[in-house]
């Protein structure tokens, strides 16, 4: 059974790379159908995510990762709550709702460190940076593409000198705040 729900979901997946948005929604309504009846809370959380990427609607989607949330504090599933607060920020940031994406950012950050990263922090890291630069908070901004840019650095170092994307994409970040944040001469920032 989970292997169909599995077979399913990638069907899903696969729909919407093809451009199919119509049956893979249908795929993936049926499998959020099928994992709630059986109980299977990993899937719940699996398909209402890829349901979040599909969904346009901001209010949808964030109410259906509320109920992901929910439905996760319910079953005492603190492994994926990390990762549902950090999709519910990043809902949260494209509807301009700043204030609460930073709340779920934090969560999410919070709980990607107590949880043995469950969520990568950096993308979560990464996520902050952009909120901050959206409410024009350079200093914060530039906080975090540096924490960013730094844990990049740290993952590169540890393997073994291999050429990673991210790190590249958090040193252009930091290209941008060094062209666009002024520092004074009293340590503020403009």
């Amino acid at each position: 059974f989970d292997k169909y729900i599995a077979d399913l979901n990638n069907l899903g997946i696969y729909f919407m790379s093809v451009g199919q948005t119509g049956r893979a929604y249908t795929c993936w309504k049926r499998v959020q159908v099928l994992a709630k009846n059986k109980h299977l809370w990993h899937w719940v959380f699996e398909v209402n995510r890829n349901l979040s990427f599909l969904i346009t609607n901001s209010s949808e989607k964030i109410n259906l990762l509320r109920t992901t949330l929910d439905i996760e504090m319910r079953n005492n599933l603190p492994q994926l709550l990390p990762q549902t607060h950090y999709y519910l920020s990043l809902a949260y940031f494209e509807n301009q709702e700043y204030d609460r994406a930073i709340a779920e950012a934090q969560i999410a950050l919070e709980g990607a460190h107590s949880i043995a990263e469950s969520v990568d922090s950096t993308e979560v890291m990464r996520l902050m940076a952009k909120i901050y630069t959206a409410r024009q908070n350079f200093e914060l901004a530039a906080h975090y593409y540096s924490e960013t840019d730094k844990r990049m650095s740290e993952r590169m170092d540890s393997a073994n000198g291999r050429s990673d994307r991210g790190s590249r994409i958090a040193s252009d970040l930091m290209a941008w705040c060094r062209n666009n944040v002024i520092m004074k001469n009293d340590g503020d920032f403009e």
